[in-house]
């Protein structure tokens, strides 16, 4: 690691005549991205003293420039997200302000969790604004892709089956068990298809929201938004409430959908209340299922196992919603063994 940091503190001074800072690593979450924090001993270069830079690998660069086209497009309609000092796709960097706060998943560790509920009722006011002020735009990336049933599939595919289940369980499919499998995504994926130019964060947990706490109008700010896309309204809502990293009683989960229902008018004019639970069953099972493919799919890839310990979890919540509906059952099946006999 030390080697790493001197060989990239060569290559900044090299590029960009960048000295008399201190570089240290930041969490990068499950990803091939890599964060860190540039402290120099006065601001030049750049407007600020504290800097983050984001790196990724030079064959991914196209991460660089989705996350300032989609950055600007968010500027655009005053969501807070740290701003942008300089973006250099050709180095595989971006070189951002330093978020306000701690991520919410490193304030509920840290602090007293008695106001949980109030935080995330407050978060779903800002995600209910975000919904509701922005709006289609032809040069924002993220509504040049879409969750639809096609990319619903390809994720059920690569990160559940191929990943997850055959790569990481050693699960074999029969031909018949890949039918079985196949329908299962089918129906899952055919029914949260909603053509609705809704800006998705895709990815709207506690590790990619900042917060810091006010006595009024608590401070967000989002980070992570590079592969946002555009499509079911209820997506991020389904993510920021269960979530692998933040504990929550079912009882506050039933009370902050509720909340959200009650407080968003379009989503009440295109939900009856059975369609609205059953969309967002549907969409636990697809996001958690989805999740537990991208940990293992992680690990794989980075060698780093600390998400590996979020996979039972994952796996729990999705089958909880699948046991409700009772129409997969060899699915079920499959998960309910690899619970009894798996140790992750």
């Amino acid at each position: 690691m030390e080697t790493d940091l001197k060989k990239l503190k060569v290559q900044l001074y090299q590029n960009r005549h960048l000295q008399d800072f201190n570089l240290e690593p930041l969490p990068h979450g499950a990803s091939v991205r890599r964060y860190y924090h540039l402290q120099f001993i006065e601001a030049g270069y750049f407007p600020s003293k504290n800097v983050v830079l984001m790196q990724v690998p030079l064959n991914r660069c196209e991460m660089i420039e989705d996350y300032f086209n989609i950055s600007s497009y968010l500027s655009q309609y005053k969501v807070p997200n740290p701003g942008i000092f300089e973006y250099l796709p050709q180095y595989g960097w971006i070189f951002l302000e330093l978020a306000r706060g701690t991520t919410l998943d490193e304030f509920f560790r840290n602090n007293d969790a008695h106001e949980k509920e109030n935080i995330y009722i407050q978060l779903l006011d800002f995600l209910i604004k975000l919904q509701l002020t922005t709006g289609y735009e032809k040069n924002c990336r993220a509504f040049h892709r879409k969750f639809d049933q096609e990319k619903f599939q390809f994720e059920f595919r690569f990160h559940l089956k191929e990943q997850l289940l055959e790569k990481f369980f050693g699960h074999s499919f029969s031909s018949e068990e890949k039918k079985k499998f196949d329908q299962f995504s089918k129906d899952i994926s055919s029914y949260l298809d909603i053509d609705l130019p809704i800006f998705v964060h895709r990815d709207f947990q506690s590790s990619n929201i900042f917060y810091h706490p006010k006595k009024e109008n608590p401070d967000f700010q989002i980070i992570d938004f590079q592969d946002a896309r555009n499509g079911h309204p209820l997506y991020d809502l389904v993510s920021l409430l269960w979530d692998s990293y933040v504990d929550m009683s079912e009882e506050t989960v039933n009370l902050l959908t509720q909340y959200f229902y009650a407080n968003h008018s379009p989503i009440r004019k295109q939900f009856s209340e059975i369609e609205y639970e059953k969309h967002i069953d549907y969409l636990v099972i697809q996001r958690k299922l989805h999740d537990a493919g991208a940990f293992a799919y992680t690990f794989f890839l980075t060698q780093n196992d600390y998400y590996i310990q979020y996979i039972r979890d994952a796996i729990s919540m999705a089958q909880s919603k699948i046991l409700k509906y009772n129409n997969w059952p060899y699915i079920s099946e499959i998960f309910q063994k690899i619970m009894e006999t798996e140790h992750v």
